[in-house]
């Protein structure tokens, strides 16, 4: 897969779709796509024909499963560099600066990065039985400590329930318990057509 195909981009009637496009790797997130991400959040909020972007991924049973952890290995092996060295905006900065509505169609498990870009969207709507997850790391392979995943949460995210799942490296059920994640419940499909169109009566004016 050359590398300006790891992320599909359109625009149609302005609605942009995003799309994660490495089912082979189940979507994670490798430093070009880290780049493109970043790239692409700049574009919806400056192009004039864009009124609200979507973001999914390739379907895979996953929409995001986070850092790439085999690219990480590869990374580690030749350089010497843990991979967040290679990442653009680790700390999801840009895509909070949209003022544009942005919507995840949650295709699959969303753990870790995964979490990360789907609460950082405005509206999450997704299949039944999709769950996100946190994994805790207190640091590089060099020691170096990484910020913690509250840190660089939403500020509209609560952090209690996110220690707790961080602390435990455990999985959020879908519904009920966390407010956020409650739209994710008894979808069989994710309809995208639908989801466009509901995108676009209520896209912003």
């Amino acid at each position: 897969m050359t590398e300006h195909q790891e992320l599909l981009y359109t625009v149609e009637d302005g609605i942009a779709t995003v799309t994660l496009n490495r089912p082979e790797r189940r979507n994670a997130l490798s430093p070009q796509l880290t780049h493109l991400l970043a790239d692409t959040w700049q574009r919806i909020d400056t192009d004039p024909e864009v009124r609200v972007a979507i973001l999914t991924g390739s379907y895979c049973g996953t929409f995001c499963a986070g850092m790439d952890l085999r690219e990480a290995a590869r990374l580690k092996a030749e350089t010497g560099k843990d991979i967040l060295e290679f990442f653009t905006d680790l700390r999801n900065e840009g895509i909070g600066k949209v003022r544009k509505p942005l919507i995840a169609a949650i295709n699959g498990h969303f753990p870790a990065g995964g979490m990360m870009l789907a609460l950082n969207c405005d509206l999450r709507v997704g299949l039944a039985g999709t769950r996100g997850g946190i994994i805790h790391s207190s640091g590089t392979a060099q020691g170096e400590p990484r910020p913690t995943l509250t840190s660089v949460m939403p500020p509209r995210v609560p952090a209690r329930p996110t220690r707790r799942s961080q602390l435990r490296a455990s999985i959020m059920p879908p519904a009920g318990k966390w407010p956020l994640i409650a739209a994710i419940s008894g979808l069989r499909t994710l309809p995208m057509p639908s989801l466009r169109r509901s995108a676009k009566n209520s896209r912003m004016s």
